[in-house]
């Protein structure tokens, strides 16, 4: 599997998708290695801006417990001096 370097991005996406890639080589017409698109470029390329600056989702693991608000330990040590 190989692109040229004039292939469509979309062409690209569909093709990266088609065949569950993350990577694909962009070969010149005498099948030269000119570069490498990751799927992290069409991303790039593809995803409205305010989708690319928005702030970090919080990962799944990053709570203990039931406690999903993360206050569980905070009554604790509302008590303390400091």
């Amino acid at each position: 599997m190989r692109i040229g370097p004039g292939t469509d991005v979309t062409d690209v996406a569909v093709l990266m998708t088609d065949y569950n890639l993350t990577t694909i080589p962009v070969v010149d017409t005498r099948r030269r290695v000119l570069g490498l698109i990751t799927v992290d470029d069409v991303l790039e390329v593809t995803l409205p801006e305010d989708w690319r600056r928005r702030e970090a989702a919080v990962p799944p693991d990053a709570y203990e417990g039931d406690d999903p608000a993360g206050t569980a330990g905070q009554a604790a040590d509302a008590g303390e001096e400091r």
